[in-house]
């Protein structure tokens, strides 16, 4: 027993002396984790969060969100000038007033003129629009020059195709007792296929073209001239209002069964069995009202349209290019009512500020020192090119 406790006592010796050695297995040291500065950390620890590289975590706060996201639709329908329609709502509701729009200067090239100023003494002529409250406006003055410059187109061309025809020169005439514009041109021997058409067709229609404006004409007749070397045909013909009239309008017994009015009349007779033919009136006559049974009138359209009109001393004017037929009132009653009347002949360019100067315009020049006012009985233009010039013929007090 004795020996025994010895021998523990020796053990103990050897591990208190194992401890003091320079070289021995070292002990996990529990204590130590604290101070190391590279192991591996626990996540729930508190040292973790304040590593300088971790796992990174998903940022929650996106009311935060940066500048660059998915639009939020922002419902401000009210302030909008363009939003889906909605039914009104119960009540009244005032109607927005109406503004007329500005009226557009009143010249236009084939609209009629009024002259009622006195021309300049240099000779020359002063356009001015026929506008009852503004009759100063739109007025257009031609200088009386020695050379007017001007770039002259005229073409001529089928209708409805618009198949050019080579044309050497055309002229184009009307005047206050005429309803349709007379037609004339010269064209080369190979347009003759152009202008001539089938055997029992209707004339061919074509479009003639002077500085702008265009005129729609019937090829009615042709006729061929040869000279040594040169061979040409000459086509002569009517505007396209020559439809209502012979050879082309059948012969038809108009009357008034009731009461019309005279613009009523001339509507009622640009029908066929109550079928408009597609012309219309543009009236400016004073109207007045036919009893049932007075209009009685047998012949064409046009005839009967001359009719009505010149019961109120008018005339008609055809438009050169559309289906309109004009009618101008007591032109001819008021320049013939008192005094001597003369008839002079202006020649002047088809110039852009003016056009084509149509009957019923009234027209101020200076004849040598004497201002004079006189309305236009008759045009007529050549267009030969490169020059293309307009005769008017004026009627006016001496």
């Amino acid at each position: 027993m004795q020996i025994g406790g010895r021998a523990g006592h020796a053990d103990a010796i050897r591990l208190r002396a194992a401890r003091s050695s320079a070289f021995e297995e070292a002990i996990r040291a529990e204590w130590l984790r604290w101070a190391v500065g590279h192991q591996d950390t626990w996540r729930d620890r508190r040292f973790a969060t304040v590593s300088l590289y971790q796992e990174a975590l998903r940022h929650a706060g996106h009311f935060h969100a940066e500048g660059i996201r998915s639009a939020v639709y922002l419902r401000r329908w009210w302030t909008s000038l363009w939003q889906a329609a909605m039914r009104p709502l119960p009540g009244r509701h005032p109607p927005v007033p109406f503004v007329p729009p500005e009226e557009p200067a009143c010249y236009l090239p084939n609209a009629h003129l009024l002259f009622t100023e006195d021309a300049a003494i240099d000779g020359d002529l002063l356009f001015v629009c026929e506008h009852p409250d503004h009759p100063e406006a739109g007025s257009v003055l031609v200088p009386n020059r020695r050379v007017y410059f001007v770039i002259n187109e005229v073409t001529l061309t089928c209708w409805p195709d618009g198949t050019p025809v080579p044309v050497l020169d055309l002229s184009l005439s009307l005047d206050a007792d005429s309803w349709a514009w007379g037609f004339e041109a010269m064209l080369p021997v190979i347009a003759e296929a152009l202008v001539v058409p089938e055997l029992g067709a209707a004339p061919v229609e074509l479009i003639a073209t002077v500085n702008g404006t265009a005129f729609h004409v019937l090829a009615e007749n042709l006729s061929r001239e040869r000279v040594f070397g040169d061979a040409n045909i000459r086509i002569t013909g009517r505007g396209r209002s020559a439809a209502l009239a012979a050879p082309y309008a059948p012969v038809i017994t108009f009357a008034n069964t009731e009461p019309r009015s005279a613009q009523q009349l001339m509507e009622d007779v640009l029908t066929i069995n109550g079928i408009p033919l597609g012309w219309t009136v543009d009236w400016a006559l004073t109207d007045w009202l036919v009893p049932t049974g007075v209009f009685a009138k047998q012949g064409t359209w046009i005839e009967a349209l001359n009719a009505i009109v010149g019961a109120a001393g008018g005339y008609l004017l055809p438009h050169p290019a559309e289906k309109i037929l004009r009618v101008r009132q007591r032109g001819i009653a008021i320049l013939s009512d008192t005094s001597r009347q003369i008839e002079v002949t202006l020649r002047l360019p088809v110039l852009p500020e003016t056009g084509i100067i149509e009957p019923g315009a009234f027209v101020a020049y200076q004849d040598g020192g004497v201002a004079r006012l006189g309305i236009v009985r008759s045009t007529r233009v050549e267009a030969g090119l490169p020059e293309v010039w307009q005769t008017l013929g004026v009627q006016s007090h001496a």
